[in-house]
């Protein structure tokens, strides 16, 4: 029982080491089983979707959300009408991320190239971080005019360990661009713009000849119609004037012709009057066009001042230009000594590798030896268990022994032995509850302590044995126990022996494990001492990286800066390009302007002088033709009235320059810790200039400003006027209608009563012949 205890005491304790150093190899193992790891987040020309983050344990299926898969943060499922349901499929194998399009209709876009055509299978793509992914392309409907945005993300993946995957080299390096390149780029532009302009203009002279033969179609119509009706009016008169002249006399005829002379001159005051109102309206009309001459002067010789201030700024730009190559060389020489960097740190990291391979390759080692070690412990229990097998064996011999003896004994001897039997089990169970505390090697050395303890006690037995055998037993058996006690007590001494030899053995193995665990510790030790530097490097890696993105977007920034600056000068540009047309056509509409009204005033003289002998239908024509150019001049008006709002519309234009020029004097200001002294004062000289330059043209669209409130003032009293006139042309209009119609609504007041008359001597004639007697 004793030996059973012990030796399953040993098992224990080895089976619980063993749990203990698997579970550490578990937790050593733990972070390599992770899976690798991916994240999408949206570009700003994409369709808004929330960040995704992906577990790529598995092929994942990119596509658009229906009924049983709906969007998840741990999913591709986009709410996005441009995807397919099954458009594509993403997945990690032997280290590399795979990206394949699964015949989708709107394709799928690596860096901005297709990975194959639509409804076809693209090939398995690599994908690093970094890079820009693009699923389907914006579709406009025709019918609601709605653009359906598609999927533009960034792809941010991490490998197994943790660690970010490396970048490709499209998205890691950045193109630098030449300015010949740019300039192509912007002419090309420009010519571009140019030609869909053109196009817009010819468009709407299209449309506008289109609108133009409608409506001439439809006054040609309108005439035929009124042409029927008047011829049909005309042959009902002139059937009405055969009845009349049948029927009248000459007195009524003269009589009638007097009232119609009458209404005639009548006419012929309202009408000379209207015409004396349209000519004062024309004057106020002349007189306003030399107004606006004087402002389009004005406005010439600010165009001039523009161009002057264009090309004070244009030599700026080029002083700009010549500065920013210069720093463009020093960027260039910064991005030489970041590669530099780059290149050491990776130097760095590959020795970090090396020194941490050769620290794992020594930690494997000194595993491997205490194993070896722990073999060697298992060993030494077999042979201990061995070596208690012997002892049992003299215990059954001393056993026997004890039952040759007398009856009488035989009960002191059992209580002996159960005695010991609980000293023994009391010994083991303080040496179990030792055991589940203490490591290995204590364990050994305090089972060869209850050895030596149970040999101590037996030795004492075999002396008791001795004593009681004269005095209980016979003297028969006396020679033979002593005997038997000799090559006992040889046997316990052999074993003793072999004891101490085990115990010395366990104590140099005691030994030998401490130093192992010495130096077990002294690697761990050097392991923390790596770990730490290793640390600080990373740190300092991180802080290189960080200055080298500042540096990179302060590049970046400086470039968007010079783009801005060519924008404004092109618009600049453009803006006096389209002033300076602007006041030609306005000068050339002014000439005519003045050609049409010398022509209306000798019009006029004309229909003064013969203003006595015109017919009702001249009248008619002219107070038409004078209609019809009050729309002239009222059309006249309304382009003015454009061009006004386009001169509001390019002063605006000028004010956002302004703005902008403010703007750059800010960045200037930035600018000018870097330049040196004397490029500094050089710099803020030009600088004062053009802002007293722009002060001045601030000035002078002020005083635009005035002009053109004063012009709109003049035009509201044009256009009232011209409403004024408009209103007396439909009075003349009406009352010439009833001059025409008042002669015969005479006749036939006049005429009915004699019809009625007539009608009634018909009607009473046979009655009233009847009576007289005429009646034959």
């Amino acid at each position: 029982m004793v030996v059973s205890d012990a030796v399953l005491v040993k098992h224990g304790s080895c089976n619980l080491s063993n749990k203990l150093l698997n579970k550490q190899c578990g937790d050593f193992d733990a972070p390599f089983n992770m899976s690798a790891r991916a994240i999408l987040t949206s570009r700003p020309n994409s369709h808004p979707f929330q960040e995704r983050r992906l577990v790529l344990d598995q092929k994942i299926k990119i596509g658009r959300s229906v009924a049983r898969a709906r969007p998840a943060v741990n999913n591709t499922i986009f709410d996005c009408k441009v995807l397919s349901r099954n458009h594509a499929l993403f997945w990690y194998e032997n280290g590399k991320f795979y990206l394949q399009d699964t015949k989708s209709s709107n394709g799928t876009f690596v860096n901005n190239q297709r990975l194959s055509k639509s409804s076809e299978e693209s090939a398995p793509q690599e994908v690093c971080s970094g890079d820009i992914v693009q699923f389907g392309v914006d579709v406009m409907e025709n019918s609601r005019k709605v653009t359906h945005g598609c999927i533009v993300a960034t792809l941010k993946l991490y490998l197994p360990d943790g660690k970010e995957a490396k970048a490709s080299r499209s998205t890691s390096l950045v193109g630098a661009v030449q300015l010949d390149e740019l300039f192509q780029l912007n002419t090309y532009l420009q010519e571009a713009l140019q030609r869909e302009k053109v196009l817009e203009n010819k468009l709407r002279s299209l449309q506008q000849l289109v609108m133009n033969t409608q409506e001439a179609s439809d006054l040609g119509w309108k005439a035929l119609i009124d042409e029927d009706l008047l011829i049909s009016r005309v042959e009902i008169l002139e059937n009405k004037l055969q009845t009349f002249y049948k029927n009248l006399g000459e007195d009524k005829l003269r009589n009638e012709l007097c009232v119609l002379l009458e209404d005639k001159d009548r006419y012929q005051y309202m009408a000379r009057q209207s015409i004396k109102k349209v000519i004062e309206e024309k004057m106020e009309a002349v007189h306003n066009l030399k107004t606006i001459e004087r402002t389009l002067s004005t406005t010439e010789e600010e165009c001039e001042c523009l161009q002057i201030l264009r090309e004070q700024s244009q030599n700026g730009l080029k002083d700009l230009a010549q500065k920013y190559t210069k720093q463009l060389l020093k960027v260039e020489e910064l991005t030489a000594k970041l590669q530099a960097a780059e290149e050491a740190q990776q130097e760095l990291q590959k020795q970090l590798e090396q020194e941490k391979s050769y620290l794992k390759t020594h930690l494997e080692d000194h595993l491997k030896v205490e194993k070896a070690l722990q073999a060697k412990v298992k060993s030494l229990e077999e042979n201990r268990g061995s070596n208690e097998l012997e002892i049992s064996t003299i215990c059954s011999s001393l056993k026997s022994l004890i039952d040759s003896d007398g009856i009488n004994n035989e009960n002191e001897d059992l209580n002996l032995k159960e005695s010991k039997y609980d000293m023994v089990e009391i010994s083991e169970d303080d040496t179990f509850s030792v055991s589940s505390n203490e490591l290995p090697e204590q364990n050994n050395v305090s089972d060869i302590e209850k050895l030596q303890v149970k040999l101590e006690e037996s030795l004492p037995d075999s002396k008791s044995l001795g004593e009681l055998m004269p005095e209980g037993g016979d003297s028969e058996f006396s020679p033979k126990n002593a005997k038997e006690d000799g090559k006992a007590n040889n046997k316990v001494s052999s074993l003793e022996e072999t004891f101490s030899e085990e115990s010395t053995e366990d104590e140099g193995e005691v030994d030998e494990s401490s130093q192992m665990k010495q130096q077990l510790q002294m690697i761990q030790n050097r392991m923390k001492e790596k770990s730490k530097f290793i640390l600080e490097l990373q740190e300092k890696i991180h802080a290189a990286s960080q200055a080298i993105q500042s540096l990179k977007d302060s590049l970046q920034s400086e470039q968007q800066l010079s783009a801005k600056y060519q924008q404004e000068a092109e618009n600049t540009k453009k803006l006096l390009f389209t002033a300076e047309q602007n006041a030609k056509q306005s000068k050339n509409e002014a000439e005519q302007l003045k050609d049409k009204i010398k022509s209306l005033q000798k019009e006029l003289e004309d229909s003064k002088l013969n203003a006595t002998s015109v017919d009702d239908n001249k009248s008619s024509t002219e107070i038409m033709r004078l209609t019809s150019e009050c729309a002239l001049l009222q059309s006249k008006l309304s382009d003015l009235e454009a061009e006004i709002k386009r001169n509001r519309i390019e002063k605006c234009k000028l004010v956002d320059d302004n703005n902008s020029l403010q703007k750059f004097k800010e960045e200037v200001e930035v600018l000018k810790g870097k330049l040196s002294d004397g490029q500094t004062t050089s710099f803020l000289s030009e600088y004062e200039e053009s802002r007293s330059q722009l002060q001045d043209t601030l000035r002078k669209m002020s005083k635009m400003e005035e002009e053109l409130v004063i012009v709109k003032e003049r035009y509201c009293v044009c256009n009232e006027e011209k409403t004024l006139l408009a209103h007396d042309l439909q009075s003349l209009k009406e009352k010439y209608k009833t001059l025409d119609f008042q002669p015969f609504v005479a006749v036939i007041c006049t005429v009915a009563p004699f019809l009625v008359f007539l009608g009634f001597i018909a009607l009473f004639y046979p009655t009233v012949s009847f009576l007289i007697g005429s009646d034959s």
